[in-house]
């Protein structure tokens, strides 16, 4: 790959310091817009509208220059597709994490169902035991009672143990 690095040079204007009007700020060559301001022109890429600097030649003949807008359209491509690239791995990642997200949320939902439900099975079974214990309670104390009608002194002491 063929790199090529662009230098700011000075330009043939001279630069001055101090000044009070835009006019004098670098001689009177600067052309200024009716408000005062100096026209400036910015230009982003390979291709220019005129020359930089007024009477310096074009750093790049214009072979070079073609390679270069070539080379550069190709690298720009190639930027683009990688970023074009990374943006559609980004939104599938984001996708992936979302349903993640959302199968993550339904297996809390249903260990709370199933938790809340074990807790009511186990709340139940507690009942169903401590109602079986009465029960115990309530028909040892019908057979005592009905041991003691029926029987005398001595057999019942054998009931009891």
């Amino acid at each position: 790959m063929d790199h090529r690095e662009l230098q700011l040079l000075p330009g043939d204007t001279p630069t001055c310091w101090k000044s009070n009007s835009p006019a004098e700020v670098c001689g009177n060559s600067m052309e200024f817009s009716s408000n005062g301001t100096p026209d400036l022109q910015l230009s982003i890429g390979l291709q220019t509208t005129g020359p930089i600097f007024s009477g310096s030649p074009s750093p790049f003949s214009s072979n070079e220059f073609g390679n270069l807008r070539r080379s550069g359209g190709s690298e720009a491509e190639a930027v683009r597709r990688q970023a074009e690239e990374q943006r559609r791995l980004a939104s599938a990642e984001r996708a992936y994490a979302e349903r993640a997200r959302e199968m993550a949320r339904r297996e809390i939902q249903i260990a709370e169902r199933e938790f809340t439900r074990a807790r009511k099975m186990r709340e139940k079974a507690h009942e169903e035991i401590e109602m079986a214990q009465r029960m115990r309670e309530q028909a040892t104390r019908r057979v005592d009672s009905s041991c003691m009608e029926i029987t005398c002194h001595a057999c019942r002491q054998q009931f009891r143990l």
